[in-house]
């Protein structure tokens, strides 16, 4: 994972639950695999957990801009594997039980399709 930019000991995207001592901001990413509606097709989400340290939400948000920048509507492409395509699905804010951490989610939808079945199928053909 990335290093964090602010405390480079650290990382600064998680994918699991950070303890309470990492510092902000940082971003935990959650995500699962599910079957699409053909075999070669797998469709899920990403979701992106948002921390920032303060009352303010305008890090988060910027955070969140920047992702959706990056993400929204793009095609990744890995070679010898298939396009994965991503684009946002919805955001907001979660209410922290601390006064001094924000907690911004991000989703974003994620199909992929796997190009080694494809292939193999388009082989046989």
């Amino acid at each position: 994972m990335a290093a964090h930019s602010l405390a480079p000991d650290y990382p600064a995207i998680y994918d699991r639950w950070a303890t309470e001592d990492i510092p902000m901001p940082y971003i935990v990413l959650s995500y699962g695999f599910e079957a699409g509606d053909v075999t070669s097709k797998s469709d899920s989400s990403v979701v992106m957990d948002i921390f920032t340290a303060g009352n303010s939400t305008i890090m988060a948000e910027n955070i969140r801009d920047k992702l959706r920048e990056m993400l929204d509507y793009n095609v990744i492409f890995s070679e010898g594997e298939g396009p994965i395509r991503t684009h946002y699905l919805r955001d907001g804010n979660i209410q922290e039980p601390e006064d001094d951490v924000v907690h911004w989610m991000i989703e974003f939808r994620v199909i992929y399709w796997d190009a080694s079945l494809i292939n193999a199928i388009n082989q046989r053909s």
